[in-house]
């Protein structure tokens, strides 16, 4: 590999990182800035039991989970984001174009809503042939 190209991967490299330039490496600076909000359970349950992956081009880049106060702090690359917050038994929420840059960006509040549950009971008669089945 010629030097030229080793430059070329170099340089790919930093702006896959969030750098602005081949400087930015060199003195290890990533553009990087923090994220930072609240989940909220609607039915006063823990948050701690969410999970939150934030994505930047489709793919993920970070993954936290909230204290039991709900709060969360997560540092990432520069630029766009999305968010999706989920815990077993609620609905996931999602939430598109965080902007990212150095500092801090706040979010509202997140709320989780608990998923609707089914219940579905199978009648039989005695000897096991379905009769119907009802759906609540």
């Amino acid at each position: 590999m010629t030097a030229h190209q080793v430059l070329h991967r170099i340089t790919l490299i930093a702006l896959l990182s969030g750098c602005k330039s081949i400087s930015d490496i060199s003195a290890g600076r990533i553009a990087e800035g923090t994220v930072t909000g609240k989940i909220i359970f609607e039915d006063g349950s823990d948050p701690s039991a969410a999970t939150l992956n934030f994505n930047l081009d489709s793919s993920l880049e970070a993954s936290t989970t909230p204290s039991s106060d709900g709060s969360f702090s997560v540092s990432l690359k520069e630029g766009t984001h999305s968010l999706v917050a989920s815990a077993t038994n609620y609905d996931s929420v999602t939430v598109n174009n965080i902007a990212v840059g150095a500092g801090t960006s706040v979010l509202d509040s997140i709320t989780l809503k608990v998923a609707p549950s089914t219940l579905t009971l199978k009648i039989t008669d005695s000897s096991g042939n379905k009769i119907s089945d009802y759906v609540a």
